[in-house]
């Protein structure tokens, strides 16, 4: 039974590295199309399907009365990909991942504050409805201000 349990492991790493392939190569199709740089197309496309799961938890937890286990999605969530993730991503990627464009850095400012505020904002006991607008409102002014730039990464 072993042995089964690890050939579907092995399969599915596999479909997952297609299906992984495929979007890349959809993206690149996409940015090519729309004359934007990938940095654009990814944070939109690959952020809202990533987010899309987590999405789905906290409103299921939310309406069931345990908004706490979103939040632990979350955060769990985000720890891991801005650790393990991006360390893996600059451990094989051809020179590191660059980031000398102003933008680029800039927004690793903004993926720095995104993910403390809700820390910082839980400090109280609570995240408010006023904490959600909160966090909505840097959304919103960190797509306007991308957009507002005239250097596309």
């Amino acid at each position: 039974m072993l042995w089964l349990y690890l050939i579907i492991f092995i399969g599915s790493c596999a479909a997952f590295y297609i299906a992984g392939k495929m979007v890349v190569d959809g993206l690149i199709t996409i940015t090519k199309f729309l004359k934007l740089k990938e940095f654009v197309v990814a944070f939109f496309v690959m952020a809202a399907a990533a987010s899309l799961p987590n999405l789905v938890v906290g409103l299921s937890a939310a309406f069931h009365g345990i908004p706490q286990l979103s939040f632990g999605d979350i955060t769990g969530n985000n720890l891991a990909t801005l650790t393990i993730v991006v360390a893996i991503v600059a451990l094989f990627a051809r020179g590191g991942i660059p980031a000398q464009s102003r933008t680029v850095r800039t927004t690793s400012f903004f993926v720095m504050a995104s993910a403390i505020l809700p820390l910082v904002l839980v400090l109280d006991g609570r995240l408010s409805r006023l904490d959600g607008i909160l966090l909505i409102a840097l959304f919103v002014y960190y797509v306007f201000w991308l957009f507002s730039k005239e250097e596309r990464f």
